[in-house]
């Protein structure tokens, strides 16, 4: 199974988005990274350590949704790190809305590969809340 990763600068935002995905896809492992109970911000070494904590649970790959350009960051940093690592599964980055991504990407997981979930959450991109007009 594929695993997600929530980054945003607010530990809050991830939490409270985990929880709902917990709710629609509770099999899905989800982990968050960023900020901390009373600051904003995300670091590579926040996204290092929910990434090692993810890997544990053996998924075939993980898809990671963010919220802002510094969390992107903090991504690609980590990813860089994580490329002389053995034993970690892909992370693949999603280009996606932080909440309708994590949502589509979540239900998708329960199905499909890493990068169908990825594309799941980048085609959240695309879904009006309102209908057509």
């Amino acid at each position: 199974m594929t695993a997600l990763l929530l980054v945003s600068h607010s530990r809050k935002l991830a939490e409270g988005l985990a929880d709902l995905l917990a709710q629609l896809a509770p099999e899905v492992p989800v982990g968050v990274a960023g900020g901390s109970r009373e600051e904003l911000g995300v670091s590579a070494a926040q996204v290092l350590d929910a990434l090692r904590t993810l890997a544990a649970s053996h998924p075939e790959g993980i898809v990671a949704l963010f919220d802002l350009g510094g969390a992107l960051f903090s991504l690609e940093n980590a990813q860089d790190v994580l490329a002389g690592e053995a034993g970690l599964p892909p992370l693949l980055i999603a280009d996606a809305p932080l909440v309708e991504g994590a949502v589509a990407a979540a239900l998708a997981a329960l199905q499909g590969d890493p990068e169908a979930v990825r594309d799941a959450a980048e085609a959240a991109c695309n879904t009006r809340k309102r209908g057509e007009g």
